[in-house]
């Protein structure tokens, strides 16, 4: 059946997408899409261009930033409230992706 990797994979993104506050692990979204992490991890990056860990990661970091320009919450309950270990996990994977910190963001958002 030609149509279940891109189910499965389907299930995996909805997962990542609805669940990134909680710990989630490449297993998680494997075991949601009906496949091994190996399998996962290949389809997702022929299909996407990205390895599940990023997909969490850049899922987690599209929430933190809405809610850098949407709240007042400070960047510790940003961090907690996307699913990041600590602030400082929350702050250097932000640079990684984004390429400033999460403060640093909010506070070009507000001069606009």
């Amino acid at each position: 059946d030609t149509g279940r990797p891109h189910t499965g994979l389907q299930a995996a993104v909805d997962l990542a997408r609805r669940a990134y506050a909680q710990p989630l692990k490449v297993a998680d979204l494997a075991d949601a899409a009906g496949l091994s992490p190996t399998q996962l991890e290949r389809a997702m990056r022929r299909t996407l261009g990205v390895s599940p860990k990023q997909l969490l990661i850049r899922t987690r970091i599209d929430e933190a930033i809405r809610r850098l320009e949407d709240t007042g919450l400070t960047l510790a309950a940003i961090a907690g409230e996307c699913g990041f270990y600590d602030q400082s996990s929350f702050t250097r994977q932000f640079q990684r992706v984004v390429g400033i910190t999460p403060g640093a963001y909010r506070a070009r958002q507000q001069r606009r």
